[in-house]
């Protein structure tokens, strides 16, 4: 898409307790929704602005613009997506082990730390195909401005 993520630890070497990524890109669109059954996540705003929406899917419905410093606990089983708000932005991803292998599945590799110039349009059914091999289900139909009410 147009973020570079880069995997620090993974669950591989914390034996499968959590995963920490670097996460940095620019102002775009809202990334899929989707919910990881089996993965928490904690996204911890390092510079710029992250928008994110949530629902647990049992009344419980929040949307909130992080900023630096800000963090935010996701827990397994919550519907979430995110968009970044600012110029760029930059997050720590920590999660349940494991996660950062569908990153890496799913991303480009690249040696460059830059920013793609053009963003990669995301297609629905790599999301989906590499989501079930990961245990992420995604769900393009949630509005996810049902979380701001």
């Amino acid at each position: 898409m147009d973020q570079v993520a880069t995997v620090l630890v993974s669950g591989d070497e914390t034996g499968g307790q959590f995963g920490l990524q670097l996460i940095e890109g620019p102002r775009g669109d809202v990334i899929p929704a989707h919910l990881h059954p089996g993965v928490h996540h904690t996204i911890w705003v390092l510079d710029g602005a992250v928008r994110v929406w949530a629902d647990d899917l049992r009344g419980l419905k929040m949307a909130k613009t992080l900023e630096r410093n800000d963090f935010l606990f996701i827990p397994a089983g919550t519907m979430h997506t995110f968009q970044i708000r600012s110029s760029t932005a930059r997050m720590a991803g920590i999660n349940t082990g494991g996660f950062e292998r569908y990153v890496h599945a799913l991303g480009m590799p690249t040696d460059s730390p830059e920013l793609p110039k053009e963003p990669i349009a995301p297609v629905m059914e790599d999301y989906r195909v590499g989501g079930e091999e990961f245990g992420i289900e995604f769900h393009p139909e949630w509005d996810h401005t049902t979380a701001e009410r």
